[in-house]
């Protein structure tokens, strides 16, 4: 309950709110990633890097480390650092993989094809697509990021394939998830800002 209303205060831009959420799930001794998640994209969205760092801290060496490598990750890819974000998306993979969870691996794979296609490295954006879709081929938010990365690559047939096989399997309509939300809309920051004039 405290994550959906931290996620929805975040999504609305009321920024102090979700701080107060994350404040009493903490006094009910109630400290998960998820309030990490939070903290480190409020730092984000105030430019604090010492935050972002502390909250990195909290990530590092449990099993959801491969939470905060994504965070970085975005946040690299953000600034333009490329080569950065392409190096900790890979401890992100690998670190999910470790954690025994493909998916999320393939959803961090995922959105690091969506950061390529961005900045218009199409055919690494492909490629990044494709091995997202093969570590976890049956998971929808994977398909999801994936379908919207290729269409961004130019890859419209591919994109338009798994759209209409998610339309199938899911009666998938766009919407987001309690965690997909914040980074959905955390990659069209920079993906607005990296937009070329037409």
């Amino acid at each position: 309950m405290y994550d959906n209303l931290a996620n929805y205060a975040l999504a609305l831009q009321r920024f102090d709110e979700p701080r107060q959420i994350i404040h009493e799930t903490r006094a009910r001794r109630l400290d998960d990633w998820q309030s990490h998640d939070y903290l480190y994209a409020l730092a984000f969205l105030a430019d604090d890097i010492g935050a972002m760092a502390e909250q990195q801290q909290w990530f590092a060496g449990k099993p959801e480390e491969n939470f905060g490598l994504a965070l970085a990750s975005d946040t690299e890819a953000y600034s333009g650092h490329l080569g950065k974000a392409r190096e900790l998306t890979k401890r992100a993979v690998d670190s999910a993989i470790r954690a025994d969870s493909k998916e999320s691996g393939a959803i961090w794979q995922a959105n690091a094809a969506l950061q390529q296609a961005a900045y218009g490295n199409t055919i690494e954006a492909r490629q990044t697509a494709a091995g997202a879709l093969k570590l976890a081929p049956t998971s929808q938010g994977v398909e999801a990021e994936a379908a919207l990365a290729l269409a961004m690559a130019g890859d419209t047939a591919r994109a338009e394939f798994l759209a209409q096989d998610l339309g199938e399997r899911f009666r998938w309509t766009p919407r987001c998830s309690r965690f997909g939300c914040l980074r959905f809309r955390h990659n069209w920051r920079w993906i607005e800002r990296t937009q070329l004039p037409h």
